[in-house]
């Protein structure tokens, strides 16, 4: 059977930075990888530079929702290839959205599962930002610390780490080893490392939520998408993103994008933050694929879905137009 190890966590909590880390290890060769986004364009599974064969999107729906069923179909093609021997699978990864708990995985492989004699069952590991306002305002979240066998705390570097988040965590889940020494690393320990058996054969009733998000939990949550052709003006994201933050406050739960910004259109830039956190800005020493388009992706909890658009799309007539009145002014001197 093969090992299927699950990363979870929510949004904006680091996973598909560590997760990127990890499969550039060589001992995680013969790796594939499920990345479950929930958004209408696709971002994470290009920053994590897997094999094209070996790495799956299942977009636009989280997995306790409408993606379980591609989640399913997903496994079963991995399988089927690797017993045909068209690929090399020696353990799968599944990258949850960050809107989904890890249940739906569980019940797919654990014991009595319509895959259980495939695929068995890994480590849970969860992403928790030490950042209070996630975990006690998000359900969400909350549930997948509940299925954790191992919390990972994250951003330890940019803010303490508050005791009321240990209590937290320990009263939604009294078992799971929490990891706060190396936060910036993920092993491959962590999501496969050795387990007892009893806890292969645990059956999923061991695993029922104390608190139930719901099957409506995404019912106000909304996916918006900003492609554009044109490489973008150097100073259009930063306003972009203050002027996200400033008018959707605690509505915004994710903002991350790969962007072709004008004059350094070699290296695509990307930019990743949530309501509570500064965007963090990084440079790519090449593009993931041949798509050279900025993708934006947002996801917010009752925002009107064309106000990003029009925001983008006022700021940038803002800078065009300043750029054409200095252009004037220039001509004139």
């Amino acid at each position: 059977m093969i090992p299927v190890g699950i990363l979870s966590g929510f949004l904006g909590s680091g996973k598909t930075t560590r997760l990127r880390r990890l499969l550039q290890e060589p001992d995680m060769s013969g790796t594939a990888v499920v990345v479950n986004e929930f958004g209408v364009v696709g971002i994470d599974h290009e920053l994590l530079e897997t094999g094209e064969d070996q790495t799956i999107l299942l977009s636009n729906g989280c997995l306790c929702c409408s993606a379980r069923s591609g989640l399913e179909n997903a496994l079963r093609t991995l399988w089927s290839r690797a017993r045909r021997g068209e690929i090399d699978v020696e353990r799968v990864v599944v990258e949850t959205s960050g809107l989904a708990d890890p249940l739906a995985v569980l019940q797919l492989i654990g014991p009595g599962g319509p895959m259980s004699g495939m695929f068995s069952r890994g480590h849970v590991v969860v992403t928790v930002d030490v950042g209070l306002e996630t975990l006690e305002g998000c359900a969400e979240a909350r549930q997948q610390v509940i299925f954790a066998d191992r919390i990972k705390l994250t951003k330890l570097d940019t803010h303490p780490l508050p005791l009321r988040l240990v209590t937290l965590i320990r009263a939604l889940n009294p078992t799971a080893a929490i990891d706060g020494s190396d936060a910036d690393e993920l092993s491959r320990d962590d999501l496969f490392g050795s387990r007892k058996g009893e806890d292969f054969a645990a059956p999923l009733g061991e695993y029922l939520p104390r608190e139930s998000v719901g099957r409506d939990h995404l019912r106000d949550v909304r996916a918006i998408a900003i492609i554009e052709e044109r490489p973008l003006p150097a100073a259009l994201m930063s306003l972009f993103l203050e002027g996200l933050s400033a008018n959707a406050g605690s509505r915004l739960l994710r903002v991350k994008g790969i962007l072709n910004v004008a004059g350094a259109a070699d290296y695509p830039i990307v930019v990743q933050g949530t309501s509570h956190r500064k965007a963090e800005v990084t440079r790519l020493s090449t593009w993931p694929s041949p798509d050279r388009r900025t993708r934006i992706s947002i996801i917010g909890r009752g925002l009107p879905d064309a106000w990003p658009q029009l925001l983008f799309q006022l700021l940038w007539a803002e800078l065009e137009e300043i750029e054409h009145n200095d252009a004037a002014c220039s001509r004139q001197l």
